[in-house]
């Protein structure tokens, strides 16, 4: 009946339902006596993409689901467990800690050129922000291993199925080798978590078809892993294999991939200009290991 009608503004309307811009038209019923609040409440984790009570119910009842939450578990305690367990820091360590309190606070010294700067400088915005050493490792080191346990266990379930990814999650979480990095403070697990995401965004968006925007973001996200580790460049050679094998030329025509194009050699950029400037080698990273680089004068 006509009492049961509400009338609001467009503008009401939007910011009570939180309906964004973009969308031009939106039909929603309400049943004689429901309340309209509930209601739009209800909408908005739609358009928003959040789940539902009965949705987080229904995911727990999947026996897959809480054998993944039991896999992250386990993972996150071993790491939890050797956390703090080197009584000292390594060579390569002191390098990056070194240079991240060099950007924070201006302390002398100089990043060694086989050393890329994402990491450290997250960490210096961290030391701005009051954390110490162990807030670094937290954040930067603890926090992606762990992330990295979901990303196998996403990926390999994308690829293949659940209990592919089951089984690969659970082998990175009890892996020697991350858990040795996750106990020091290694650029490595960030590298291999922004990997991770940029396979998974390869696989799903751009060879599923699933994402434009994680199809634009493939190249930005690779462009930081490089900036975390130099070694990340070779991830492009199986990729651009692997697309030639299965695409031919026609990867030419996604206009996502020349935006994920532009994206990365933006990220890129000011890197490769600053290392250019200061080292006086814009490919300086690749001489840290192999020879030798002399750094300009910072003053």
């Amino acid at each position: 009946s006509d009492d049961s009608l509400v009338y609001m503004s467009e503008d009401d309307f939007r910011n009570l339902f939180n309906v964004p811009n973009r969308v031009d038209q939106i039909i929603i019923q309400v049943k004689p006596g429901e309340d309209i609040k509930k209601v739009a409440d209800n909408t908005k984790r739609k358009l928003m993409n959040f789940p539902s009570k009965e949705q987080i119910k229904e995911w727990f009842k999947d026996k897959d689901n809480l054998l993944l939450l039991l896999i992250i578990l386990i993972g996150a305690v071993i790491r939890l467990y050797y956390y703090n367990m080197n009584s000292a820091v390594w060579w390569d360590e002191s390098e990056y800690l070194s240079t991240a309190k060099s950007f924070a606070f201006g302390t002398a010294y100089d990043i060694g050129s086989q050393r890329l700067p994402l990491v450290p400088f997250l960490g210096s915005i961290l030391l701005t922000l009051g954390f110490g050493e162990m807030g670094l490792r937290f954040f930067l080191v603890l926090i992606p291993s762990i992330v990295v346990i979901y990303l196998f266990y996403l990926l390999g379930t994308s690829l293949y199925n659940k209990k592919t990814g089951l089984i690969a999650a659970f082998l990175v979480s009890t892996f020697w080798v991350a858990i040795f990095n996750t106990n020091r403070f290694h650029t490595d697990m960030f590298a291999f978590m922004l990997w991770l995401i940029g396979y998974y965004f390869f696989w799903n968006g751009y060879m599923q078809k699933k994402s434009k925007i994680q199809t634009a973001l493939i190249l930005p996200i690779f462009a930081l892993a490089f900036l975390t580790r130099s070694s990340t460049l070779i991830v492009f050679v199986p990729l651009f294999i692997f697309i030639l094998m299965t695409e031919k030329l026609n990867f030419l025509r996604s206009k996502e991939l020349w935006i994920g194009i532009i994206l990365g050699i933006l990220v890129a950029t000011p890197y490769l200009i600053w290392s250019h400037n200061h080292y006086g080698n814009t490919l300086a990273f690749t001489t840290g290991y192999s020879g030798r680089t002399e750094a300009n004068p910072i003053a």
